[in-house]
């Protein structure tokens, strides 16, 4: 039961663990969204800030699988040990089924001493009756009824030894039937729980799988910023681009000006 216990902690603890991955998993979105809305209110160069956040996930995400695979190392491990114990177990449920049969024999010594007793009753009675018949041929009959007598007696005496030893077979099958019972309410306890432990288990997969998922979204979301990034940068260039060509525009129209200027002021000398 020990065991049984070690592994329900196990599990309890793999279910807290990953009940903090998940709130690491939104703390984490919390953390990308607050960059997000810093990057659209200041739009600062958030290059750097882009790599920590891919640095900072794939760290996670690492740490994760990590802990998952830890985690189900250990469920297998319990289960294997679980159905080595079941077997060992029916095997030995197996034996004793094999031993009350061999015990069960035994009680059919009780038939035949009940047998014997009555065929002993029945010639003492024939014993009786033939004294009160020829007496000529009373003492051969007392003879060969006294010597049918000694062999049931001895008969009958083989017969309560093999009864006593039935007797005890009969309790040492009690005290095995007892085992019996006790192991199969055992048994079916820990098909219980290794039915409970495979359930955890694919509940402990279920979340693993739930995991990859969030981290595969978390994945494409940090790829879209980072695209939104490069467009952010190239929409900056381009305005760059075209601020200096207004200068230059401008500057080129202002020269053009004093050009003419001069030149309608060399025309008025």
């Amino acid at each position: 039961m020990a065991s049984w216990q070690g592994c329900d902690e196990t599990a309890e603890e793999g279910a807290r663990r990953l009940a903090e991955e998940l709130r690491q998993c939104q703390a984490d979105k919390d953390f990308v969204w607050s960059l997000w809305k810093r990057l659209q209110e200041d739009k600062p160069d958030v290059s750097q800030v882009v790599r920590m956040v891919i640095q900072r996930e794939n760290q996670r995400a690492e740490e994760k699988a990590s802990k998952v695979l830890e985690i189900l190392q250990v469920k297998d491990h319990k289960i294997r040990e679980l159905e080595q114990q079941s077997n060992a177990q029916q095997r030995e449920l197996d034996d004793l089924e094999r031993r009350r049969a061999a015990v069960e024999e035994s009680i059919s010594l009780r038939e035949q001493l009940s047998a014997l007793s009555t065929h002993w009753k029945e010639s003492t009675s024939k014993t009786q009756a033939l004294r009160h018949k020829d007496v000529e041929t009373e003492s051969v009959l007392v003879q060969e009824l006294r010597k049918r007598c000694a062999d049931l007696q001895m008969l009958l005496d083989n017969a309560q030894d093999a009864a006593k030893a039935g007797i005890e077979k009969q309790q040492q099958a009690d005290r095995l039937q007892n085992r019996v019972d006790e192991l199969s309410s055992q048994l079916s306890v820990q098909a219980k729980e290794l039915a409970q432990a495979r359930k955890d288990l694919e509940e402990v997969q279920a979340l693993c799988r739930e995991s990859v998922r969030h981290t595969c979204k978390q994945t494409h979301l940090l790829k879209e910023m980072q695209s939104l990034h490069l467009n952010n940068q190239h929409t900056l260039q381009q305005q760059e681009e075209l601020h200096k060509a207004s200068i230059g525009h401008q500057e080129e129209v202002s020269e053009h000006r004093k050009l003419g200027s001069v030149h309608t002021r060399l025309s008025e000398d």
